[in-house]
């Protein structure tokens, strides 16, 4: 939560700055961007933090779980070593992949879009209409190209087709 707000606060702080600047205020505007580049630096610092000790955390737990899993496999002794391995390896990736990585990522993004609103919020409510009608179509554009896409990747791909049954013949 530290780290979003400081993010968004870093961000934040330009605003002021650049309008002391225009208005000829150099001292107001070197506080702002040694607070804005302050802000900035520590969030790194913070995000670092957080993500080492998240990380031991979700490492700690596969821990656990390995040695719950190799106990279970001593005592029932029902797959090989080499099928043991495997699982293993393979179910803790997909863990931290599809699951404990995610879980950081959703929270962390979780308070910075709330910031960010906040933030927006201050400068001109109609910032966050402005900025969730150009998420919606950054959203779609994908889907509104794929059509056209698809087209010109099949083009290019008969196009290549030919250049190579040339180089061929």
């Amino acid at each position: 939560m530290l780290v979003a707000g400081l993010n968004t606060a870093a961000s934040y702080f330009f605003k002021p700055a650049t309008d002391a600047l225009v208005k000829g205020h150099l001292k107001t505007s070197l506080y702002f961007f040694v607070m804005m580049i302050g802000a900035g630096i520590i969030s790194v610092i913070l995000d670092a933090i957080v993500q080492t000790k998240y990380s031991r955390q979700v490492q700690d737990y596969i821990g656990l779980l390995r040695q719950k899993i190799v106990s279970h496999f001593y005592q029932q002794n029902d797959q090989s070593v080499n099928e043991m391995q495997n699982e293993l390896g393979n179910n803790f990736d997909m863990l931290t992949d599809n699951y404990a990585t995610p879980v950081q990522t959703l929270i962390s993004n979780s308070f910075t879009l709330i910031f960010t609103i906040g933030a927006l919020v201050q400068l001109n409510w109609t910032l966050v209409i402005l900025t969730a009608v150009l998420a919606v179509l950054n959203l779609l554009t994908p889907r509104i190209m794929e059509k056209a896409t698809s087209k010109a990747n099949q083009q290019v791909s008969i196009e290549n087709s030919k250049l190579l049954k040339t180089i061929d013949h």
